[in-house]
């Protein structure tokens, strides 16, 4: 009844707001806007930025899908760097593949290093519709193509990051001072899993953990039920 309820207010702040791009938005989705997952929480619907932020959440609260995701993560980050030239007989190449190696390893992510930019990449891949965003930082502003030698890469935010439908830039970025930069094509790297063919979602696509939400769900739903049962939790 108490979710019943919060959809209903939803849907009635939906219908009262002046904000037109909102209600275009869930125009035809149905009286049902909100799918109830993590225990009778709500997950927003395919697609919004509040929907990758809910499936960020139950992530967080399945130990099921957190336990897999960390496994996942560490095995796929223990797998070695290698740069491998493509003509191995010179010499000046294959000390070019070198260097390119160790400087991966050293200054990706800020001075974190390789496995940690792969891990925040894999999770970002599976948990997020919107996808994985990488910055690929060299000389000049973020919306000029790159001159000479890009010299880190970082993980962006997949919630900051609004997809275009520029080739030229390709993805908005949000800092956290509200302040927008658009991301030449040359600086920025997206991917997503299953990208729609959907021309104006501009390839956000459908990732593992919106695959899996409704076996999360039961899942968690199981847990709570026994907690409550068992006395380790109020009914």
């Amino acid at each position: 009844m108490e979710n019943k309820v919060k959809t209903d207010i939803i849907q009635e702040s939906i219908d009262t707001s002046v904000r037109s791009d909102v209600k275009e938005f869930y125009e035809g989705s149905g009286p049902i806007l909100f799918t109830l997952a993590a225990a009778g929480e709500l997950i927003a619907p395919w697609w919004s930025q509040r929907r990758d932020l809910d499936l960020r959440n139950i992530l967080k609260k399945s130990d099921h899908l957190s336990g897999a995701m960390y496994n996942f993560c560490t095995k796929i980050a223990t797998i070695p760097l290698r740069i491998v030239p493509k003509d191995r007989s010179i010499r000046q190449h294959v000390l070019l593949a070198e260097e390119y190696t160790e400087h991966l390893q050293t200054y990706t992510e800020f001075g974190a290093g390789w496995a940690q930019f792969v891990s925040k990449w894999v999770e970002e891949y599976h948990s997020q519709d919107n996808g994985v965003f990488v910055e690929l930082i060299a000389d000049g502003a973020p919306d000029t193509p790159v001159q000479g030698a890009i010299y880190s890469i970082n993980v962006l935010d997949a919630a900051r990051c609004t997809r275009t439908s520029s080739p030229e830039f390709p993805v908005i970025y949000t800092d956290t001072n509200g302040k927008r930069y658009k991301m030449h094509n040359s600086r920025v790297a997206a991917i997503s899993q299953s990208p729609s063919p959907r021309q104006d979602m501009n390839n956000v696509g459908f990732c593992a953990i919106s695959r899996c939400l409704t076996s999360a769900q039961n899942l968690l739903d199981i847990a709570v039920y026994k907690q409550e049962r068992m006395g380790s939790r109020p009914a």
